[in-house]
């Protein structure tokens, strides 16, 4: 039988207790990677991580909308690859798909 492929993720989000506690989470799946970490949407859109990524964690806060923007940008660019977008905030008009 194969071995499980190593998942590689990127995590977006400005609070390091956040990223630290996500990170903790995903080391007890040994198939599971961070490999990188960026602090705001402008980071990600230019990562050259991106073509490797299989899974990506977004925090969306509406005061930096650029994340918001990212997020578009990427689900554009990269179709077919996992994105999960979260908020804090729930209104209507704050969501968006990315399917």
């Amino acid at each position: 039988m194969a071995e499980p492929k190593n998942r590689n993720i990127i995590i977006v989000y400005n609070n390091l207790v956040f990223i630290e506690g996500l990170k903790l989470l995903l080391a007890t799946n040994t198939h599971y990677r961070v490999i990188e970490e960026c602090e705001n949407g402008t980071e990600i859109v230019v990562s050259e991580k991106l073509k490797m990524v299989n899974l990506i964690f977004i925090y969306i806060e509406i005061q930096e909308t650029n994340r918001i923007e990212a997020t578009r940008k990427i689900c554009n660019r990269f179709q077919k690859r996992p994105l999960i977008a979260m908020s804090m905030l729930y209104k209507d008009r704050y969501k968006f798909c990315c399917v």
